[in-house]
């Protein structure tokens, strides 16, 4: 960059196009307050654009603290018409979409200038910029989604490897959601309407919203029976939702008193629901509408000095799973004064007995989820540094499948390090944290996939004794003898 930096307008903005991922310095210490610059980008099918920018501080102020912009087109008057904005030395996200699942088309202007209020300063060394590009490729089944609880900020997928793969134009931003092994997802409203919830297809768009008026709070818990059926929760009552969002003619009532953090199916047995209240789990027959006492109580959890069983009224995502035979996988974070500071999750039988147990890396445990089928879960843990580990256990025998680290949307430390970013859009701070079944094509389709090879008939010659490429490129294609026969008369 320019050393004073030229780009001090909308009109001389510094073109992006065709430079991403874009990692440079710009030195400012030509500029005054608030040290105002500006990049373009023109828009060529994408549906978001990242940006990072170093702040320079001394303690106990900020003396660079950067401020960043987005705007559609040629701002005629920068203080209006701001599309998203942020502020420190977070990374910075625009998500961009003319309609559903269709891409903006035109300019993105972006501006950065200094958000210190305080004493004037100029920045004495070159400032670090990143701008980054979201993918939008095709997903595997079994990806990560997480919808982002902040209004106005998409929910992402990551490919089970770790990489953030696609963003989604998402609704809800609520703290709970289910989804079926077709790829039907529903999910909670977050604020200011409790009682409403989205009902999402195998493409995760929109089929239709609905309104249970029981739902009483953020958390109130959602579930499924993986197949064809949802579980809704709230007011300590229970119904189903189908897979075109009809709530069940049935409503069932939980004789307690406390809050029902987490309710989900036995997946043998219809009649049974198993649900979390306070410390410790119990079974709820839908016939009589009796609360067993606890399936697994409280006593039977690891409770030891070094171990907390977390039951965090839904914030936390599932709060358990259930698995085919009613095997049930609780999760733990550790406490202080565990010298291995690592999160687990314990698989108990109907009884209560231990079977296995699964250990993270990170101290602190997000929440757990199923992967496709019931073969195996993932645990989303975090550190001190507010990094994300996501693990893919295999239940039958605790082997990794898959796990990566990521840092939040809301910390860029990662990011920062690099020195050419990869990617900017890591795992939100937020929940709820699902697997997706299906596979899925790139957001707002793609190029239609290569044709099939055309089905060949007839009858074919292979030399048994040669491989092919050494003896015919290919095998070779002989007439059809009764096609021949006929033709002749024979």
């Amino acid at each position: 960059m320019p050393i004073p930096p030229t780009n001090t307008s909308p009109a001389a903005a510094f073109d992006l196009t065709g430079l991403m991922p874009f990692n440079d310095t710009i030195d400012l210490s030509g500029l005054a307050n608030p040290q105002k610059v500006w990049f373009k980008f023109t828009l060529s099918g994408q549906f978001g654009i990242g940006a990072w920018v170093e702040g320079i501080t001394t303690s106990p102020f900020f003396l660079y603290r950067p401020k960043i912009k987005f705007y559609k087109e040629l701002p005629a008057d920068p203080t209006t018409g701001i599309l998203q904005d942020g502020t420190a030395t977070n990374i910075v996200e625009f998500f961009l979409e003319e309609s559903i699942a269709v891409p903006s088309t035109g300019i993105i202007y972006i501006s950065i200038e200094n958000g210190y209020i305080g004493v004037e300063y100029i920045p004495d060394q070159p400032i670090t910029i990143k701008f980054q590009l979201t993918p939008n490729t095709a997903l595997p089944a079994g990806a990560p989604l997480i919808s982002n609880d902040i209004s106005g900020y998409p929910a992402t997928l990551l490919h089970p490897n770790g990489t953030p793969t696609q963003l989604r134009s998402f609704i809800p931003h609520g703290e709970s959601a289910a989804v079926l092994t077709n790829g039907i997802s529903l999910w909670s409203e977050g604020y200011p309407d409790h009682t409403k919830l989205w009902l999402y297809d195998e493409n995760i768009l929109e089929i239709t919203s609905l309104t249970w008026s029981f739902r009483n709070r953020l958390r109130s818990p959602i579930s499924s029976n993986r197949i064809d059926t949802f579980y809704i929760e709230g007011s300590g009552k229970i119904t189903t939702v189908s897979t075109t969002g009809t709530i069940g003619s049935i409503t069932w009532t939980v004789p307690t008193s406390g809050t029902i953090t987490f309710i989900t199916p036995s997946i043998v047995d219809n009649d049974i629901i198993y649900i979390q209240v306070g410390e410790g789990i119990s079974k709820f027959h839908k016939s009589t509408s009796v609360l067993d006492a606890y399936y697994i109580p409280y006593e039977l959890f690891d409770i030891t000095g070094n171990w907390t069983y977390y039951y965090g009224e839904g914030f936390y995502g599932n709060e358990f799973l259930v698995l085919p035979g009613d095997n049930i996988i609780t999760m733990y974070t550790a406490t202080n004064d565990n010298p291995d500071r690592r999160a687990k999750a314990i698989l108990y039988s109907p009884t209560g007995t231990v079977i296995r147990t699964y250990f993270a890396d990170f101290e602190d445990i997000n929440r757990i989820t199923y992967g496709v089928d019931y073969t195996t879960f993932w645990m989303w843990t975090y550190n001190d540094l507010f990094e994300s580990q996501l693990i893919e256990f295999r239940i039958s025998d605790g082997v990794r499948l898959h796990e990566f680290t990521l840092d939040t949307t809301s910390s860029s430390n990662g990011f920062a390090s690099e020195t050419e970013p990869t990617f900017l859009f890591g795992v939100p701070e937020s929940c709820p944290f699902i697997i997706f079944p299906p596979a899925l094509p790139p957001y707002g389709g793609g190029p239609d996939p290569e044709p099939l090879p055309a089905e060949f008939g007839g009858i074919y010659f292979i030399n048994p004794a040669k491989a092919h490429d050494t003896y015919y490129p290919a095998e070779k294609k002989i007439p059809n003898p009764t096609i021949k026969t006929a033709l002749i008369g024979e």
